[in-house]
């Protein structure tokens, strides 16, 4: 007998960072402007609430003309060897459900993916399997308009960044240029930003 398990994209999301809403239908920052540890962004949808869900997927297509060909290189004015690299930026990514975040991984996921030969791909896929007590069916939410605010009991996922310490290096930026005009050495690129092209989420 063949598997009735079905993956379904979602269609209409509401998506969010610490700094408000954002338009899906253009490019936008997944973590505003300054990405530092503990920015979040926010994925809601209420296609989820009204049947059992084992799995959420969210692929993620970065603009690709703004995504560095190498962390390590871009961020090398910035902190000692090996601090930054294409690993060095991880996530948490969580589920709301009853009013209370629930984490997802047991382990913090890399933000950006790479290749054989460690260079970066224009896209990441976060696979994230959910027990069915983190996330409680309730078909009459189906008809509640998405929003996200402090009385939001369910229908959101969160990721959070959790590394490097220093984030993407807005609070290093300052410094760190301030020394190459004194030393006059190569200016420090401006603080990354990751950029986002295409979202799709997808559920089974």
């Amino acid at each position: 007998m063949q598997d009735q398990t079905t993956v379904q994209q979602l269609s209409k999301l509401y998506i969010a960072n610490d700094n408000g809403v954002l338009r899906a239908t253009l490019p936008y920052q997944l973590f505003g402007p300054l990405a530092m540890k503990g920015s979040s962004f926010y994925v809601g949808s209420n296609e989820w609430l009204n049947k059992p869900v084992t799995q959420i997927t969210l692929e993620i297509t970065w603009l690709v003309n703004t995504l560095p060909k190498n962390f390590g290189d871009y961020y090398k004015s910035y902190a000692p060897a090996n601090v930054y690299g294409n690993d060095s930026f991880r996530v948490n990514c969580s589920v709301l459900n009853q009013g209370t975040w629930y984490l997802l991984n047991p382990e913090p996921m890399n933000l950006f993916e790479t290749d054989e030969q460690g260079t970066l791909l224009p896209s990441t896929t976060l696979c994230l399997q959910i027990s069915q007590e983190l996330l409680t069916i309730d078909p009459s939410l189906i008809r509640e308009p998405v929003n996200y605010n402090p009385d939001t009991v369910a229908g959101f996922m969160k990721m959070e960044l959790v590394a490097p310490d220093h984030g993407f290096g807005a609070d290093l930026y300052v410094t760190v240029l301030s020394d190459a005009v004194q030393n006059k050495t190569p200016l420090p690129f401006q603080p990354y930003s990751p950029r986002v092209d295409k979202l799709k989420v997808s559920m089974c």
